[in-house]
């Protein structure tokens, strides 16, 4: 075990470096609103007169927003310079962006000051950036060079179109979903129906206990997993409250509203999952060391690769991390035999999920003097014959259909099964709930669990004391909001 966890070391800190970035994400402003008039975003009309094509007649520069100068050049500006030898790019680093207090309007900030010709961002940022004027409508150019929008994942455009408030501002060429894995070794040793694509969450549970608490050499056995850096226990009620449509807050999360029937009963279900052992209680799997570094311990918290889950819910990561323990061929019961199916659903909206999110947004700055230069690169990178090329190397999930195989031709279909929730936006609450009630909400999960409290007990707690937390984070935030959700990428160094 401490062989695997001393081996995952870098595994550990590259994981860490991009949640990291992901965590800094800036809040979503909610609703769709006006805008201010910018070059960008006037009236079609004079959008179509004014566009022009890129004319390649000399040298040109483009400024660039991204994670850094060595990234972007792997990730997008070597191939583009094989087009367009003549470009020279300036990269401003993300970094740049970061400040004090209300993130989202630091971020918007810093990018008018900065004024980079593609603005790079996640769904929270694209969503202010649109709000405010900040970027160049797409919908001219991509008219007329002809761009394939058809070609993208179902429900993805209709996703950045709705956050653009009824325009296209940007595009992603990936995005990240979840499934659910299972051992198909334990299902066929206890005669068990593997999972199928559809099932409800009340399904998953149901199968989740059908397994018995310990194999025949005595080893725990669990039935569900969670994503892997999960370690919040709460993560679960709140992906399946979302997934069936309920709301914690009010609109413009100016109320907390897990004071409900519907609340109550996900709460109940998934708090007495845990009770029975059946639900694995999630632990922090990074541990960080004096020396300041950090190392995952696969062996210890992941109990669907060390063999020990019937399923697991988690992204492209658990696949990964069981390649990369074959290759290792470490001490244990071995690489398991695993499939996926769909994550579950909704009964009453079987096509979509919440569990959807893009990992980078491109945009043109709305007064960007090189708007031709810039949708060049966007389209590039968002075509097909770029996705193409980086197929059989990426570790993402590629934005266009067709690409529904990774780099060993393994089928991906079931990440690419279920629509985004166009609707679906990251609440922005005040600054330091989102803490104080996840710690609320563990140790009420966790009084379950061990047997001190019900369900139906830690529930009627837990809406009183979050309630008290909300209105005291609303009076003591001075206005600062933060992003609430997306626990597993919070425990991340």
């Amino acid at each position: 075990m401490k062989r695997i966890a001393a081996l995952f070391t870098l595994l550990a800190l590259a994981v860490a470096a991009v949640f990291g970035c992901d965590s800094s994400a800036v809040p979503s402003a909610g609703g769709s609103g006006g805008r201010p008039a910018a070059d960008g975003n006037r009236d079609g009309a004079s959008r179509d007169a004014d566009w022009k094509p890129y004319d390649e007649s000399g040298p040109a520069e483009l400024s660039v927003l991204y994670v850094n100068e060595k990234a972007f050049y792997n990730d997008y500006g070597n191939l583009f310079l094989t087009r367009f030898p003549d470009v020279t790019f300036r990269v401003i680093p993300l970094s740049e962006t970061r400040g004090e207090g209300d993130t989202i309007q630091d971020y918007v900030r810093a990018v008018e000051k900065l004024k980079p010709d593609i603005v790079v961002m996640n769904e929270s940022q694209y969503e202010a950036m649109a709000r405010n004027g900040g970027l160049y409508d797409l919908d001219v150019p991509v008219r007329r060079s002809g761009f394939d929008l058809d070609g993208f994942v179902p429900g993805l455009i209709e996703r950045l179109t709705a956050k653009g408030g009824g325009r296209l501002y940007g595009l992603a060429n990936t995005f990240d979903a979840k499934v659910l894995y299972y051992n198909k070794t334990l299902f066929d040793a206890y005669r068990i129906p593997y999972p199928e694509d559809g099932m409800s969450w009340t399904d998953l549970l149901r199968l989740a206990e059908r397994f018995p608490a310990a194999d025949a050499d005595g080893r725990t056995l669990y039935g569900l997993f969670q994503p892997t850096f999960t370690s919040d226990p709460f993560e679960l009620v709140y992906r399946i409250g979302l997934a069936e449509g309920l709301a914690l807050f009010g609109p413009e999360s100016a109320s907390f509203t897990l004071d409900s029937t519907a609340w109550r009963d996900v709460f109940v279900r998934v708090a007495r999952a845990y009770a029975s052992g059946k639900l694995y209680y999630p632990e922090d799997p990074i541990k960080r060391h004096a020396d300041g570094t950090s190392t995952i311990s696969l062996g210890k918290n992941n109990v669907f690769l060390d063999g020990r889950a019937a399923m697991a819910i988690d992204n492209l990561l658990t696949m990964q991390m069981h390649d990369l323990m074959e290759r290792m061929k470490t001490n244990g019961p071995g690489p398991i035999q695993w499939d996926t199916v769909t994550l579950p659903v909704d009964p009453s909206r079987p096509q979509t999920t919440t569990d959807f999110a893009t990992d980078a947004i491109f945009g043109i700055h709305a007064r960007s003097a090189n708007a031709p230069l810039a949708w060049e690169l966007i389209r590039y990178i968002h075509s097909d014959e770029y996705m193409k090329l980086i197929s059989r190397s990426t570790t993402k999930l590629l934005a266009r259909t067709g690409y529904a195989a990774d780099y060993k031709g393994r089928d991906l279909s079931d990440f690419y099964a279920l629509k985004p929730d166009a609707s679906y936006a990251v609440p922005l609450v005040p600054k330091g709930f989102t803490k104080s009630f996840r710690e609320l909400a563990k140790s009420e999960l966790a009084a379950v669990a061990n047997g001190s409290r019900s369900a139906e007990e830690s529930f009627a707690t837990l809406v009183r004391l979050g309630t008290e937390s909300f209105e005291r984070s609303m009076r003591e935030s001075g206005g600062v909001k933060e992003e609430f959700g997306a626990e597993e990428l919070a425990a991340a160094p």
